[in-house]
């Protein structure tokens, strides 16, 4: 494709190309390789010939674009379902760990870390699922293929795990804190028990 054509007035120059797509199609996704040549004026010898690096130019793809961010999408609720289903299981081992203290001593300590450590995975998953959302949001909203009902159910999804963060995580903390050796007494415990119940039913109630 011819850029320029006669004498340059300096021997350096910068000019503007506009690729021409109805000119020069190229399909969605394909790649062309780019390099410039440029001869000079030698009519004894022959024209001699610099050439550029080639750099590599992809197409981009909405469709594409689309499909990735569906795809990411099903593994946002799918990541958010199984946060839900160990949250629960977390919650009724707590159950088990506040029944047996309830009956006698203080739980095992090494169960119990073993279940703060869970907890604490649990938490820095939601903080990745929730940064995922943050990231599906904005895309969506670039995105000419999706739907409002896309974007409202990536919302619904944003709002349910803000719920799970800031309203049910707390009282499995908590709970954990109480069950711990250096806890306050029984009025601590009572209430954590009744936080622990609510959180239960709630997590129950989402997944």
């Amino acid at each position: 494709i011819p850029l320029h054509s006669g004498r340059f007035a300096q021997r350096q120059s910068q000019e503007t190309f506009v690729w021409d797509m109805q000119q020069w199609p190229i399909p969605d996704s394909d790649t062309v390789q780019v390099y410039i040549e440029v001869a000079d004026n030698d009519t004894i010898s022959g024209p001699k010939k610099g050439v550029s690096q080639t750099i590599t130019l992809q197409v981009r793809s909405r469709q594409r674009e689309h499909q990735r961010l569906e795809k990411a999408q099903e593994e946002i609720a799918e990541a958010l379902l199984e946060l839900l289903a160990e949250h629960l299981e977390l919650s009724a081992q707590l159950q088990e760990l506040r029944e047996q203290a309830a009956a006698g001593p203080r739980p095992d300590a090494a169960a119990l870390a073993g279940l703060q450590e869970q907890q604490q995975r649990g938490s820095d998953q939601a903080a990745a699922i929730a940064q995922k959302l943050d990231e599906a949001l904005a895309q969506v909203q670039e995105d000419p293929y999706s739907t409002y009902e896309t974007f409202a159910n990536l919302q619904a999804m944003q709002r349910n795990l803000a719920h799970v963060q800031n309203t049910l995580l707390p009282p499995l903390q908590q709970s954990m804190q109480v069950l711990s050796p250096a806890s306050a007494g029984p009025e601590s415990f009572a209430d954590a028990q009744r936080r622990l119940d609510d959180t239960l039913r709630e997590l129950e109630r989402l997944a």
